[in-house]
């Protein structure tokens, strides 16, 4: 119950009732807009930083120094793991933007696990880089504070836990999580 409401504003007082509706995803439902909503912006955000990585990555790419460039690498592989991770706990599928796709391929959906997978690679990226590399984010870039790249690389860590963690939907699922790796990050 930590968003509940007799409200209903974004469906959240039918949606927060026990026991759980089933959400209606039908064309022309109450909450349509919000229920594509939270979905659009997470795939846009992935088509995002598959862009900004693919001209980062570029050889004549620069920006100023080398530890600015390897934080926007790093920082650009954690949003993008975020947002497929996300879209993976959340949705049953989702497109998988990459850098090599052409604006105007139609990307295949992939399924919640293959976009797991897919979210913790950027996730792992995103550390290696943090941990190879001296750096610092602005204070901007995290609700106010600033991180060198050793604070960072745990911030990425404590994603990563709760992405492993909160994609199982089943009882089987669950079990099957690698609930070391998830204590360890």
């Amino acid at each position: 119950l930590m968003n509940g409401s007799s409200l209903a504003n974004n469906g959240l007082g039918p949606r927060s009732l026990i026991p759980r509706a089933q959400v209606d995803n039908g064309r022309g439902n109450a909450y349509a807009t919000e229920n594509y909503n939270d979905f659009r912006i997470l795939q846009q955000t992935a088509r995002a930083a598959s862009d900004v990585l693919s001209r980062a990555t570029a050889e004549d790419f620069t920006l100023g120094s080398d530890a600015a460039k390897q934080r926007l690498i790093s920082w650009t592989h954690f949003i993008y793991g975020l947002a497929i991770g996300t879209t993976a706990m959340v949705y049953d599928s989702a497109a998988i933007p990459r850098a090599t796709d052409a604006p105007t391929d139609v990307v295949p959906l992939s399924g919640y696990h293959e976009l797991m997978v897919f979210a913790l690679e950027q996730l792992d990226l995103a550390e290696q880089i943090a941990e190879a590399n001296t750096f610092e984010l602005p204070d901007s870039w995290l609700r106010g504070n600033a991180l060198d790249n050793e604070e960072f690389a745990k911030v990425i860590r404590s994603h990563r836990a709760r992405l492993r963690a909160g994609v199982a939907r089943t009882p089987t699922e669950r079990e099957e999580v690698d609930w070391t790796a998830v204590i360890a990050d």
